[in-house]
Formats: structure tokens, C-alpha cells, sequence
């Protein structure tokens, strides 16, 4: 005989009370799914901008006359979209009146876009922001910069500025240098301390473009970009990992370029490389 008695009012509450339990474990996992996702499109879309605009830099130098007196300049996302160098259906809604900051530190071009557009100071690190070191061996601090471009300043951070007080390379783990400076935000750079058997890359992996460097096509033809190679000693091949930048529009006659970047598990960078696309 079929049972259909209800449940009772303990059983009602006890269901409510697990429900309510996997709502609260569910839900902030999913929150922070969400804002990690948020937060891997922003920094690939700050890298876009900021790759572009290094190729504006070194291929439009005289159209930046601060750059070379002051070390440092600012131009909009405008002016990349129109030199073909950023597609605006990929910038996530950020307005082409934005600026982005171009700088030369220690004869070194680095671009960096400042999603706040703040006037406020820079903190830029010197060398990668996570290290690998195999345990009981030292922890050289590599600096970082203050840029103030109100002040048309580049100085370097001051040791009080950064914190390593918690870096201890006699214990395997990961630790946190902190640098900090009045108004500008913190930065953060990551170091991993691993045993000496798990230390085997400090060489700098190599992109080799297939095809010339130099690609010359006609007005309105089809551009097939004829791919590359990205090999680590270590890890072989990591052509899946190379990041690549830049755009053609083949219905405008100009010069287009096409970069090509790659970092390994180690923080090791490629040699950037450059692919100059003609279109006449």
C-alpha cells in the first residue's frame, strides 16, 4: 500500500538547514569563480593594450617627442586603434579616450595602462613578478620604481618601502614581497621557494617566426599569418603559450605589426618578436 504521508515538520526544517548549509559553502566558490574570471580578462586585456602600445613606441618614436626628453608619455587607446593596433571589439567596453603610460626605465620601453585612470605614482618592479628559487640559496632583491608622471619622476623605490620580512629561502613554500608607496597602489611579488631537485629552468625559452619577418600583400587580399614556434629547453614545445598581439586591416594601405611573446613556468621571457606586415 502506497505511503503518502508528508514529511514532517522536523524533516521540513532539517531539509531547509542543509540547503541553507551547501548555499553558503555553493555560493562564495562561485562568487570567486567569477571575479578570478573578471580578473583574467582584465589583466588580458591590459596586456593587449600595453603590447600594442610598446609597438607604438618603438615603431612611431617621432611622434612622441616627450618620450625622448622626458623618459616618459602618454598617448589614448584612440591613437593605437587608428595606427590598427587594437581592435575595439576586444577592449571589454574600455572608452578609447583612455591613456596609457609609455616609459623608458633604465633604457628599457615599458608600457603600462592604468584601468583607474589615476594620476596617481607607479610602482613598476623590476625583473619578473614571480621568482623561483631552489631552498638555501639567496634572495637578491630586484627593486622597483617609482614613475611620476605629474612630477615627470622616475627614482627608485627606497628599501624602506619594501617589505621581505616574512621570506624565508630555508623553507620550502611561497612567500609574498610587498613594495608600497604614498598613493600608489601595492605591488606584490611572488616567491617560490622549491627543493633543488625542482629547479632545472633558468634559460630563456626561443620564438622562431615561420615565413619572413617582413610580409608585403596587396590592398583588400587575405593575410594568413604563417605561424611560429616557441621552444623551452626545459619544457619543449610551448607554442600554446605564446601571446600574440597586434592586428591587419588589409582594406587600409599601411604598415601593421604583429608581436610575439612567451614566458615559461619560471618566469624566464623570450626575446619579443616582431612581424612587419606591409599593405599596399
Amino acid at each position: 500500500m502506497k505511503n503518502n504521508k508528508g514529511l514532517t515538520l522536523i524533516e521540513v526544517i532539517v531539509v531547509i538547514t542543509m540547503i541553507v548549509m551547501l548555499a553558503a559553502i555553493i555560493i562564495p566558490i562561485i562568487d570567486r569563480n567569477i571575479k578570478d574570471m573578471d580578473d583574467f580578462v582584465d589583466e588580458s586585456i591590459i596586456e593587449k593594450i600595453e603590447n600594442a602600445a610598446y609597438i607604438y613606441a618603438i615603431t612611431y618614436e617621432s611622434e612622441i617627442p616627450n618620450l625622448k626628453s622626458n623618459n616618459m608619455a602618454k598617448i589614448n587607446l584612440q591613437t593605437l586603434y587608428d595606427k590598427g593596433l587594437l581592435d575595439t571589439i576586444k577592449l571589454n567596453n574600455i572608452s578609447l579616450n583612455d591613456e596609457v603610460l609609455i616609459v623608458n626605465i633604465n633604457n628599457n620601453l615599458e608600457t603600462i595602462y592604468d584601468k583607474k585612470q589615476e594620476n596617481n605614482p607607479i610602482i613598476f618592479l623590476h625583473g619578473p613578478k614571480e621568482v623561483t628559487l631552489k631552498r638555501n640559496s639567496n634572495y637578491e632583491e630586484l627593486g622597483a620604481a617609482v614613475i611620476n608622471y605629474s612630477l615627470n619622476s622616475i627614482t627608485e623605490l627606497d628599501s624602506s618601502n619594501i617589505d621581505s620580512a616574512s621570506l624565508s629561502t630555508s623553507n620550502v613554500g611561497t612567500y609574498y614581497v610587498h613594495y608600497t608607496y604614498s598613493n600608489a597602489d601595492e605591488k606584490i611579488r611572488t616567491v617560490y621557494i622549491v627543493n633543488s631537485d625542482n629547479v632545472t629552468d633558468d634559460t630563456k625559452p626561443v620564438i622562431n617566426l615561420e615565413g619572413p619577418s617582413t610580409i608585403t600583400i596587396s590592398q583588400g587580399s587575405t593575410f594568413v599569418d604563417p605561424g611560429f614556434e616557441a621552444i623551452d629547453a626545459n619544457e619543449g614545445n610551448i607554442s600554446n603559450r605564446v601571446l600574440v598581439t597586434g592586428s591587419v586591416n588589409i582594406y587600409e594601405k599601411g604598415t601593421y605589426y604583429i608581436r610575439y611573446d612567451v614566458t615559461n613556468l619560471y618566469g624566464n621571457k623570450a626575446e619579443t618578436q616582431i612581424r612587419t606586415v606591409i599593405v599596399n
